[in-house]
Order: C-alpha cells, then structure tokens, then sequence
C-alpha cells in the first residue's frame, strides 16, 4: 500500500470484502422544466347542460291604434214601390291604404218590412267594397214595401 495525499491506494493485493450499505442520502435540487408537450386531439363533444333560469319579463309597449277607417258609400234607393227582383247597389272606396273589409246595410225607409229585402250581394273589387240589396217577397204581393214606400242600399269598407 502506498499513500498517495491521504488516500490508500492497494498495489497487487487482493481486494477487501464489500462493505454494508451506506445510509440513504440527502434529496437532490428539482432538476429543470421539460419542454412544451405537443397539442393533444380534440375531445368529443360534451353533454348538454341544464336549461338555464327564465329571464326577466320585459315592459309593456306603448299603446297604439289599429290604423283602420271605416268608410261608408253613399245611399243607394229603389224609389217608391219598388216591385219584387228590384235591386240597389252602393259602393265604398277606400281611398288610402289597403281595403281589408266590408259589408252592407239593406232596409227600407221607414224601418218596417224589412223581411222583404235582402243583400244579395257584398263583394270586393280592389280598394272597393260593393253592396247590392234586392226586393223580395211572396206571390200576390204588389207592393211588398208598402205604398210610397223603398229600399236603401248602403256599401261600408273597411281600409287601413
């Protein structure tokens, strides 16, 4: 054995059995970060969630009109003692906007039999509402409005 700065160095010996185990040692330093991982694969579509609470009820709207006007035709009469299949016919235009309806008025001029006339009929054309009224009544009957006396046919239509 020579010694070489205070460590034994053996020369042609044998070598000495194996020690026991040392003791474990101290936990080294956290080595550094690794590098950035590669971006995996899409996932698949998750399940859907729960319906979410209701909302807040919203305020009323300002009021407003439906924008319609009523407009009416003129009168048209028979004359006195109209006889049975005698007819009238009125008109109402409209004469801005849109006609969107109509109807009719028949009757007589004093209000009584009116069972003896009849719209026959109530039509559109365009922005205008036509009415027609007729005489009717039953066989032996020569004057079924009663003397002097007439149908009035009046045409309404409805635009807006």
């Amino acid at each position: 054995m020579a010694a070489n700065g205070g460590k034994t160095i053996v020369v042609n010996g044998k070598g000495g059995a194996t020690g026991a185990q040392g003791s474990r040692g101290a936990v080294g330093p956290v080595g550094p970060a690794g590098r950035k991982g590669d971006k995996g694969a899409k996932g698949d579509k998750g399940a859907t969630g729960p319906p979410g609470p209701p909302g807040r009820s919203g305020s009323n709207g300002a009021g407003g009109s439906l924008g319609t006007q009523t407009i009416s035709g003129g009168s048209a009469s028979t004359g006195s003692n109209p006889i049975q299949g005698t007819t009238a016919t009125s008109s109402a235009t409209c004469s801005s906007g849109n006609l969107l309806g109509g109807g009719a008025l028949v009757t007589t001029d004093n209000g009584a039999n009116r069972g003896n006339v009849v719209v026959q009929s109530s039509y559109p054309s365009g922005n205008t509402w036509t009415a027609v009224g007729a005489v009717v009544t039953a066989p032996l009957n020569p004057l079924p409005l009663g003397s002097g006396h007439s149908m009035k046919v009046t045409a309404y239509a409805i635009c807006g």
